[in-house]
C-alpha cells in the first residue's frame, strides 16, 4: 500500500506518492531552499489513481511537474475526499476527466468565437474610420468589439444598461455612426475586476 500526499511549501503544494512519507519528506526537503512547512498523508490501495485524478483535477494551477499553486487547505480537504471517498476512485476520475474534457472544449470554442469575432473587429473598425472617437482609438486597437445585442449576449447583461455605460463613456466602445460596439474582453476584465456594476 502507497501513500498519497501533499506537501505545502510557500504558496505551493507538491502532490505526489510515495511509499514512506518520512523519506519523501527528507528527499524534497534537501534539494528545496524553502521549508516544508506541512503534510498531509493517507495510505490508499488507488495511489496512483488518486494522484492521477489530483493532478487532473489542479492541471489548470500547475506550476511545474508535481507542484500546484493551491492553498494547502484546499489541496488536502480534495485529496481527502478523492482518497477516502465511497465512491470508487475509477468513477470519480472519470468524471474529472470528463469535465476536463468538456473545459478544454469550451476553452477552444471560445479561442474560435475570438477569432472570428477579430475578423468582424476590423470590418468594423474599417466602417467606423473617421466617426470613431479620438479619445478611445488608442484604447481600442487589437480589441473584440461586440454589437449591443451580442455583447448582451455574451456578458450576461441587459442591452438597457450596457446603453446606459456606453452613454455614460464607463466602457469602451466604437460608433460606427449607425451602432455602438462594444469591446467585450475589456467589459470581461472590468466585470472580474467588480468595476462594472
Amino acid at each position: 500500500m502507497a501513500y498519497v500526499y501533499v506537501m505545502e511549501v510557500g504558496d505551493t503544494c507538491k502532490i505526489g506518492i510515495t511509499n514512506c512519507v518520512e523519506g519523501r519528506i527528507k528527499q524534497i526537503q534537501t534539494g528545496c531552499p524553502y521549508k516544508i512547512e506541512r503534510v498531509w498523508s493517507t495510505a490508499t490501495r488507488n495511489a496512483n489513481l488518486c494522484e492521477k485524478i489530483l493532478h487532473l483535477v489542479f492541471q489548470d494551477v500547475n506550476t511545474s511537474g508535481e507542484w500546484f499553486k493551491v492553498p494547502f487547505d484546499d489541496a488536502s480537504e480534495i485529496a481527502q475526499y478523492v482518497c477516502n471517498s465511497s465512491a470508487s476512485v475509477e468513477s470519480i476520475y472519470m468524471i474529472v476527466k470528463f469535465l476536463a474534457q468538456k473545459s478544454k472544449a469550451l476553452i477552444e470554442e471560445n479561442n474560435d468565437l475570438r477569432n472570428k469575432c477579430a475578423f468582424y473587429e476590423k470590418e468594423l473598425q474599417e466602417k467606423a474610420g473617421s466617426t470613431q472617437r479620438e479619445e478611445n482609438s488608442t484604447k481600442k486597437i487589437g480589441k473584440v468589439f461586440y454589437s449591443i445585442a451580442d455583447a448582451s449576449t455574451a456578458l450576461g447583461l441587459s442591452q438597457y444598461f450596457l446603453r446606459q455605460l456606453v452613454k455614460q463613456d464607463k466602457i469602451p466602445f466604437i460608433n460606427s455612426g449607425v451602432k455602438y460596439y462594444i469591446n467585450v474582453p475589456e467589459c470581461m476584465d472590468l466585470m472580474m475586476k467588480g468595476e462594472l456594476k
